[in-house]
């Protein structure tokens, strides 16, 4: 799924609602998944991320946020979903980056009221990683999210790049639980050096 600059996406709906104060994620949970065939074996009988079995077709990443097709400012918002199942598994162009989550470029969304889960990256931020290019912008922020059962080289659950020219990522009321990594199993903030 590809975020759009000055669009938010909400889910918690169930279809009843006349405004967007009546919806309830947790009631009404709403999934972004990166599992085409949905045929990932990820659960064990506590309901715990374990790995991935079948995990070859799985999208790199379930959410992407780039400057491909313009910049994505903090107007662009993703509230209310579950974003599972990314495999970022491949070699280049980032696609070994952001299990989850990838947000690169000048872009800087606001993502809150997320559960990210049982996501992968072969490199950088099994759950999310985030890269902001742009000298002076406004930071994003991952706003009141769960962070859990993530898997990466370096951040396991979030990776933020802290560039000397990039809007560092706003960080608030955050859960980060169960992740794993070689560095930094919840968070690693640094360069990418």
């Amino acid at each position: 799924f590809s975020l759009r600059n000055e669009v938010a996406v909400y889910g918690g709906f169930a279809g009843t609602e006349s405004a967007l104060n009546e919806r309830d994620p947790l009631k009404n949970p709403t999934m972004l998944c990166g599992d085409f065939d949905m045929n990932d074996e990820i659960i064990n009988e506590h309901g715990e991320f374990l790995h991935f079995e079948q995990n070859w077709e799985n999208a790199y990443h379930v959410v992407r946020i780039t400057d491909d097709d313009g910049v994505v400012g903090p107007e662009t918002i993703l509230d209310g979903f579950t974003i599972t199942r990314g495999n970022a598994n491949g070699s280049s162009d980032d696609n070994d980056k952001g299990g989850g989550i990838l947000v690169t470029g000048q872009s800087n969304p606001t993502l809150r009221n997320l559960e990210i889960i049982s996501n992968q990256a072969r490199q950088d931020g099994g759950g999310v990683y985030y890269r902001n290019d742009k000298p002076g912008s406004e930071p994003g922020a991952l706003t009141a999210c769960l962070i859990g059962g993530n898997k990466g080289g370096r951040g396991g659950g979030v990776f933020v790049h802290q560039g000397s020219a990039s809007a560092p990522l706003r960080l608030v009321n955050l859960t980060v639980a169960g992740n794993q990594a070689e560095v930094g199993g919840g968070v690693f903030v640094g360069s990418e050096n």
